[in-house]
């Protein structure tokens, strides 16, 4: 196994502040002393002022590192967006998370190819393509003034599927300052295999609350393989996480249907990988996209630096 490291990821959005620290002792008695800077700390740091400071005294106090940040995304942080009343302030903010990242010593940022526009208004790749390219080039600039690399994310509509995102940073060929994010389920989702159910993509666990793949694709649903072989030579960080090949459960490592060992072999096979990421939700119970795979009580710290540790971190 390389000696690149390993940032979990924490859901800390409902956590009170004094209660941070009892989190961080929990993960450091497992072993676990690097954290995923989450959008939603992100969006505290960029909109309280006194936040940054919390989150160095934490990492000074317990010699910790918060790292593997992942930008804003949602409407009003589009890359991809054609409104004009959007993309200064979306500029604005993600130029601002790059300068965080650099005081945070963050090395990647990963963003989104977003999809609200294709999923919400029905806008054709086509129309939001070139503003992602827009957005990327400025971003680029900063990117390389803070010496932060930018990672685009493959997910699971259109406007970001392996090959979309391959293909919109093609402009950008050769750059340092840019990569991939190569998220495991997310890949998993989208790629063929000989048992899936295609009538599984559109099964909506008798609510329209729950999130189906097929729904997001009004133009109808096309699965890809070789996720992975496109994103290769560029992948610098990862998300990951399983589930049943159909939703993005981000479930426990073993707890769905990846193939783990092969997996973990690609994934260090990769030429300019920089860090890794857990990307695995402690939940029980039903989240937008249908049944956790979590047991009863939602999963363990400890069994989360367990699994990791049996993948070879």
């Amino acid at each position: 196994m390389s000696q690149k490291h390993l940032y979990y990821n924490y859901d800390w959005t409902h956590v009170p502040d004094p209660v941070y620290p009892r989190i961080v002792r929990e993960f450091l008695d497992n072993g676990a002393e690097r954290f995923v800077f989450t959008a939603p700390l992100l969006q505290r740091v960029l909109t309280e002022p006194d936040f940054a400071a919390f989150l160095k005294g934490l990492e000074k106090e317990f010699h910790i590192k918060f790292g593997a940040m992942h930008a804003l995304y949602g409407e009003e942080n589009c890359l991809n967006s054609p409104d004009p009343a959007l993309r200064p302030g979306m500029l604005e903010r993600m130029i601002r998370s790059l300068r965080i990242a650099s005081e945070f010593e963050v090395k990647t940022v990963t963003v989104h190819a977003d999809a609200t526009d294709y999923v919400l208004r029905r806008c054709p790749v086509e129309v939001t393509r070139p503003f992602f390219r827009e957005s990327l080039a400025e971003l680029l600039k900063y990117a390389k003034k803070y010496g932060v690399v930018i990672a685009v994310e493959n997910c699971f509509e259109k406007p970001n599927t392996a090959k979309e995102i391959a293909y919109l940073v093609e402009p950008f060929a050769g750059d340092p300052f840019l990569g991939f994010c190569y998220d495991t389920g997310h890949a998993n989702v989208m790629t063929p295999a000989p048992w899936k159910d295609m009538a599984m993509y559109e099964k909506e666990y008798d609510s329209p609350d729950f999130w189906s793949v097929a729904r997001e694709w009004w133009e109808g649903l096309e699965l890809e393989e070789g996720s992975f072989e496109r994103m290769r030579d560029n992948i610098v960080t990862c998300h990951i996480h399983d589930n049943n090949g159909y939703n993005d459960l981000h479930g426990m490592p073993v707890d769905g249907v990846i193939d783990w060992e092969d997996t973990m072999k690609k994934l260090n096979s990769c030429p300019r990988m920089i860090e890794y990421q857990t990307e695995v939700c402690f939940s029980c119970g039903f989240n937008w996209a249908g049944p956790l795979l979590a047991p009863a009580g939602g999963y363990s710290i400890r069994r989360l630096a367990e699994t990791f540790r049996r993948l070879g971190f």
